[in-house]
């Protein structure tokens, strides 16, 4: 990131897991849900939009890319999409929610949509560290409440230093960032929850923890400053 007065960020988000929210306790598949945050400068974007493209073309990849699409037929081009994202100035940040203890009617009024962007919140807030200007946008979700993203785009101008411009949904298949949010968001919960299944999936997640000089992907930073690729898990205690 440079130092300039005014410096444009946009940041990219996806989910997964977010079932978790309204699953019972005995018909969840997993434990852990995530919100997962591409940060990028805004005069990265157009660069960094043109070697994405290079690298679908060298592999001849016409589709969206997404977690689940990981197999081993394509997993040569996911492996460089990985090598090109940790020499690339691209951060990703990702809150992961241990929704073992997590109360919905103690914190949130019963309310599953509401804490599902309360954590939204967090994630964006602990993302915004100086104050620029932020364009945020997240993957397209109907919503019972129109007004969540407005409400967002409104607490995070009031209560952090940044100064939000945007909040906008968008289709994950008009935005490769999205798709990259997807992506690691995805390899990341899957990796806290132990559920990975595919082979192909399981060298995606040991070549990215490699270059990240970690055992596997199911680590939590103790720094913000962690460089490239931080996870801050959110734990809730039982409620007496």
């Amino acid at each position: 990131m440079n130092s300039e007065n005014h410096q444009i960020i946009e940041i990219y988000c996806d989910e997964s897991g977010h079932e978790l929210l309204t699953s019972a306790p005995d018909k969840r598949k997993g434990r852990y849900f995530g919100i997962g945050a591409i940060r990028i400068d805004a005069a990265d974007r157009e660069r960094l939009k043109k070697e994405f493209r290079e690298i679908k073309e060298k592999h001849k990849i016409p589709w969206e890319i997404k977690w689940r699409k990981i197999s081993n037929s394509n997993i040569k081009f996911y492996l460089d999409i990985i090598d090109w994202f940790i020499q690339s100035p691209i951060n990703f940040r990702l809150v992961r929610i241990d929704t073992e203890n997590l109360d919905l009617a103690f914190w949130h009024d019963q309310d599953a949509e509401l804490g599902f962007y309360k954590f939204y919140y967090q994630c964006l807030k602990h993302t915004m560290c100086q104050e620029f200007e932020y364009l945020v946008f997240t993957d397209f979700k109907t919503n019972r409440d129109k007004t969540r993203l407005k409400k967002l785009q409104l607490f995070l101008n009031h209560y952090t230093t940044a100064k939000v411009t945007t909040v906008q949904a968008l289709s994950s298949k008009d935005s490769i960032f999205i798709q990259l949010a997807d992506l690691f968001t995805g390899a990341a919960i899957a990796s806290h929850n132990n559920h990975i299944l595919s082979a192909g999936k399981k060298t995606f997640c040991i070549h990215l923890a490699k270059c990240l000089k970690k055992e596997s992907l199911a680590f939590c930073s103790t720094r913000f400053s962690d460089p490239s690729f931080n996870i801050f898990c959110l734990e809730f205690g039982r409620n007496k």
